[in-house]
């Protein structure tokens, strides 16, 4: 596999580079940051040729970012992306588990357990959110709301995704996986730093 780690970014500039120094500390993948127009543009404070930023002036939403990463995927011939939130509630140790799953499985989703370390409305829009999405597809997905998530670039074929923010990421699991055999997950650890969030409560 050939897999490209994106990290869209949208004001967290201290623990994106945070998360990127521990990613280039562990793993030896080409890094996307996508900075999507944050108040004050993001600074890469360090430099390694497996590094790329891309930025916009203005705010453009996370599925639009998903979606060019997408397309420069497809421009550089990577076979998978892996997707992790910049702000740091995502261990990126357990990167290492998405890589080693199957080169076949569509959608690998991090499966967070949700305990006291998550908001009360974040627990209830994340399960009401998975309910409905594993009933609308027959089969059980835990956590529809978790941004680390690595994906089969052959998913997006023939695919017309509409959404820009962050409901594109609910829209991906009802265009595009058909069968629970298409999808796994990572159990994760749930990390909140009580930074903001920009997440609807429904998507």
């Amino acid at each position: 596999m050939n897999i490209l780690i994106v990290i869209p970014v949208y004001n967290n500039e201290n623990t994106c580079n945070k998360l990127i120094n521990e990613i280039i500390s562990l793993y030896d993948n080409d890094i996307l940051i996508i900075d999507d127009g944050s108040k004050t543009p993001f600074k890469l404070k360090i430099n390694k040729n497996q590094i790329s930023v891309i930025s916009y002036d203005k705010n453009k939403g996370k599925g639009y970012a998903l979606k060019t990463a997408i397309k420069y995927s497809l421009k550089y011939t990577y076979t998978h992306i892996l997707t992790i939130d910049s702000d740091y509630q995502h261990d990126p140790k357990f990167i290492k588990s998405f890589l080693d799953k199957r080169e076949d499985v569509k959608i690998v989703y991090g499966k967070r357990k949700f305990d006291n370390n998550m908001p009360f409305m974040r627990i209830c829009s994340n399960k009401i959110t998975s309910n409905i999405i594993s009933y609308l597809k027959g089969f059980n997905i835990y956590d529809t709301q978790c941004g680390f998530r690595r994906y089969s670039i052959n998913l997006f074929d023939n695919i017309i995704l509409c959404e820009n923010g962050y409901q594109f990421e609910s829209e991906l699991l009802l265009k595009c996986v058909y069968g629970k055999n298409e999808i796994s997950y990572i159990e994760i650890p749930t990390i909140y730093n009580r930074s903001k969030s920009n997440i609807n409560n429904i998507f």
